[in-house]
């Protein structure tokens, strides 16, 4: 789920912004030697933008509270959370 997330892809379709999803899925399948099963990968992908929120959440209150003051902690609190929150809103809507 983590490495197919549209977060990685730079708003194009493509997975990671290289391959059409089929043949990114086929690809992990012939490594992996695992057959990727629809409705484990729909859970992993939300599962993956719900870790990434947290992430992000973590990130952002680590800067707001001074302990670490990269400022990509702040913007990953700010974009980043809101892409997933986003996706999460997706997926959550066609998955009911």
């Amino acid at each position: 789920g983590w490495a197919i997330d549209p977060l990685w892809s730079g708003g194009n379709p493509m997975v990671g912004g290289m391959l059409p999803r089929a043949d990114a899925l086929t690809l992990w399948e012939k490594a992996s030697g695992l057959k990727a099963d629809p409705k484990a990968l729909y859970w992993w992908e939300i599962f993956a933008s719900l870790k990434g929120a947290a992430i992000w959440i973590s990130a952002a209150r680590e800067y707001a509270e001074g302990r670490n003051t990269d400022p990509i902690n702040a913007f990953s609190g700010w974009f980043t959370l809101a892409f997933h929150n986003h996706v999460l809103a997706q997926k959550l809507g066609a998955g009911a």
